[in-house]
């Protein structure tokens, strides 16, 4: 089995920017994450809509992500669809902010 980090380093934190997300497929985690600056707030989450694989785009001034293909909206904050009720929702990862740059910790839950 191969092995797959705990911890990854995702970008930096200067490069984050409240207009755009900073998105990056993670291999090693097979998901695609997207690093976004809400209000002065980091928040990180899987940028990968659950229901076809859409990608996402912010619903300007909310804290909503939309997705661009159906339309389905999620909470920035939580994960949840709005939308609709579905189990599950958005993957979060935390994060550490270490020498200017921003660490993700893959949480336990993911682990196999």
């Amino acid at each position: 089995m191969a092995h797959i980090p705990r911890k990854i380093k995702f970008c930096k934190i200067d490069e984050l920017k409240e207009s755009a997300p900073i998105t990056k497929w993670v291999d090693e985690w097979k998901d695609e994450i997207s690093a976004f600056l809400v209000e002065g707030e980091i928040l990180v989450l899987s940028s990968i809509c659950p229901h076809f694989g859409g990608e996402f785009e912010r619903v300007a001034g909310t804290r909503e992500l939309r997705c661009k293909w159906h339309g389905w909206k999620f909470n920035l904050d939580s994960g949840e669809c709005l939308t609709f009720k579905i189990p599950g929702g958005l993957n979060h990862y935390p994060f550490s902010e270490i020498d200017g740059y921003l660490e993700l910790t893959l949480p336990d839950e993911f682990v196999a």
